[in-house]
């Protein structure tokens, strides 16, 4: 290993958190994201067209997908799963990417074999066409450090996460009777 490599630190060091720390050398933070985790703590590094260097939590607030995984736009980092835009502060400045397009399977017989095969195909083809997305979230919500940001276009998810939390809970009472 050459000594200007990134190297690891055991953790079980302690260090002082409120502090500074060299995280890499100059030559190894370029026009492209790139992840790096100090101290526990998953940031994200990237020179801005004016070759200064930007570090930020590599986790977009609002279902915590790494900000790594998205893409350098200019002098902004744009969320991979929704869209976000985030400045070099953290700031996010564009919420409006993101259009989702719902859709419902009406009128279907489910009782049908074959009825039943396409939907869960169908659904099985959507998750693993955005595996990769799902699973980073997944593991960002689960080991998240800040809390999450809900958005408007939570709202319809919410919902029927709440009613079906209640079919649920009204069931297992059920059972118990």
């Amino acid at each position: 290993m050459s000594r200007y490599e990134l190297q690891t630190i055991h953790p079980e060091s302690e260090f002082l958190e409120n502090a500074w720390y060299m995280v890499a050398q100059s030559a190894q933070i370029s026009r492209e994201l790139q992840p790096l985790t100090i101290l526990g703590d998953n940031l994200v590094f990237y020179r801005d067209s004016n070759d200064k260097i930007v570090a930020l939590e590599d986790a977009c607030p609002h279902r915590k997908m790494p900000l790594s995984m998205g893409k350098l736009m200019g002098d902004v980092v744009q969320c991979g799963f929704h869209g976000l835009t985030f400045d070099a502060c953290g700031k996010c400045i564009n919420a409006h990417s993101t259009r989702y397009h719902w859709f419902q399977h009406y009128n279907t017989n489910t009782s049908d074999e074959a009825v039943r095969h396409k939907l869960n195909e169908g659904a099985r083809g959507a998750f693993e066409e955005d595996r990769i997305i799902l699973e980073a979230v997944d593991a960002g919500m689960n080991d998240k450090k800040r809390a999450n940001l809900d958005l408007r276009l939570d709202i319809g998810s919410r919902k029927f996460r709440k009613k079906l939390n209640a079919l649920i809970k009204a069931e297992k009472e059920e059972a118990i009777c």
